[in-house]
C-alpha cells in the first residue's frame, strides 16, 4: 500500500477595524465606556445593598440574643432557613420573632426555648396564611404583632 499524504491547511482569522472610521470607532469607545460605568455602579449598589443587609443582620442577631438569651442560637438557626420553610428572608425572620419575641417570653415565665419554639410555629403561620389565603404578608405580620401585644381589634375598613 502507498502512503499517501494529505496536505495539510492552515487558516489564521484575525479581526480587523478595516473599514470602521474613526468617527464609528469613537461611538463605539463611548458605548463601551458606558457599558462599563454602568456595571460599575450596579456592582456599587450591590455592595452597598449586601454591607446594609449584613449590618442590618448584626443588629437583629443583637436583639435575638438579647431577648431569647440562651435560645438565641435555635432562632438563628431558624432564621438561616427560613427563606426555604416561609418564603422569608433571614432579617425578615429575625426581625418578625425579635418584634413578638419579648411578649412571647414574658406569657411563658421567661421559658426562652418555648419562645424560640414557639416564634418559629408563628413564623410559620404567617407564611402559611399568606400562601393559602393570598393574604398581604405586611398585613398578616401586623396581625400577628398585635395579637402579641394583646391587641385583638380588627380593622373592618382596609377589609373594604
Amino acid at each position: 500500500m502507498a502512503n499517501t499524504e494529505v496536505g495539510s491547511a492552515y487558516i489564521s482569522i484575525i479581526p480587523s477595524l478595516k473599514g470602521f472610521s474613526s468617527k464609528t470607532f469613537s461611538g463605539f469607545q463611548k458605548a463601551a465606556c458606558a457599558s462599563f460605568a454602568a456595571i460599575g455602579a450596579s456592582a456599587g449598589a450591590m455592595v452597598a445593598q449586601a454591607t446594609k443587609s449584613f449590618a442590618q443582620f448584626e443588629q437583629l442577631q443583637g436583639g435575638a440574643e438579647t431577648i431569647f438569651e440562651s435560645a438565641a442560637d435555635s432562632i438563628i438557626k431558624n432564621a438561616q432557613g427560613a427563606f426555604d420553610t416561609a418564603g422569608i428572608s433571614i432579617n425578615e425572620y429575625m426581625d418578625q420573632v425579635n418584634l413578638f419575641g419579648m411578649s412571647l417570653k414574658q406569657s411563658l415565665g421567661g421559658d426562652v426555648q418555648k419562645a424560640a419554639q414557639l416564634g418559629d410555629v408563628a413564623i410559620h403561620d404567617m407564611a402559611d396564611n399568606t400562601s393559602v389565603f393570598g393574604s398581604n404578608l405586611r398585613d398578616v405580620q401586623n396581625a400577628y404583632q398585635g395579637f402579641a401585644k394583646q391587641n385583638y381589634t380588627i380593622n373592618l375598613m382596609s377589609a373594604a
